[in-house]
């Protein structure tokens, strides 16, 4: 099962691809924040989660947008 979350730019500059790759390894992450060049939803990026279940694919997608939001 898979779940697609969008990533939009930390206000504060701190959050990198890298950060994003290192927290979440096996998941495909693109986060490429450019100041005022942002897409649908202000989105700068997206991460395509992969579990076996439903809920983990749903756990996965919290955990993302919580780390995206400065809360993971």
């Amino acid at each position: 099962m898979h779940g697609w979350v969008f990533l939009t730019e930390d206000p504060a500059g701190r959050l990198t691809e890298d950060a994003f790759r290192e927290r979440f390894p096996r998941q495909e992450i693109s986060y490429q924040p450019v100041p005022g060049a942002l897409g649908s939803y202000g989105r700068c990026g997206h991460a395509l989660v992969s579990h076996d279940t439903h809920d983990g694919v749903v756990t996965l997608m919290r955990q993302v947008s919580d780390f995206n939001r400065g809360r993971g």
